[in-house]
């Protein structure tokens, strides 16, 4: 876009470069240049628009990384959490099943509420709710 832009410039340029050059005198001449000068200003004023487009873009395309990268964040903490909630369990139950400790003891509340969690698809924006979910996923 911004090529785009510098392009506009460049031709509105050469547009009014072409006008003023021109040898013709008359009053007709004189409203042709004013004309052609509108029009620089007007093509000049859409390709700083283009500019604004592109540095919008750019802007939006950064917060879109950011929320990616968020996403990525979240969904690497919470599986780990996951994992460490499932080998929590896994290792309580087999104590009891050893007569180590009773399994009703060793639980985690927070390991059943990580067993049971449904994780978002890989990447989704649903992720970025996982924090208000999950006690601590957001620290």
């Amino acid at each position: 876009m911004r090529e785009q832009a510098e392009d506009l410039r460049r031709e509105a340029d050469r547009l009014l470069a072409a006008a003023t050059t021109v040898s013709w005198q008359s009053t007709s001449a004189d409203r042709m240049r004013a004309r052609v000068e509108d029009r620089h200003r007007e093509i000049r004023a859409t390709a700083d628009q283009v500019d604004d487009a592109a540095a919008a873009l750019d802007a939006h395309a950064a917060e879109v990384e950011r929320l990616v990268a968020l996403i990525a964040a979240i969904e690497r903490k919470v599986r780990s959490m996951i994992s460490g909630a499932l080998d929590r369990i896994r290792s309580a139950g087999n104590a009891l099943i050893e007569g180590v400790k009773d399994l009703a003891h060793g639980r985690n509340p927070l390991d059943d509420l990580l067993a049971g969690f449904n994780p978002p698809p890989v990447g989704h924006k649903a992720w970025l709710d996982v924090p208000d979910q999950i006690p601590g996923v957001g620290e």
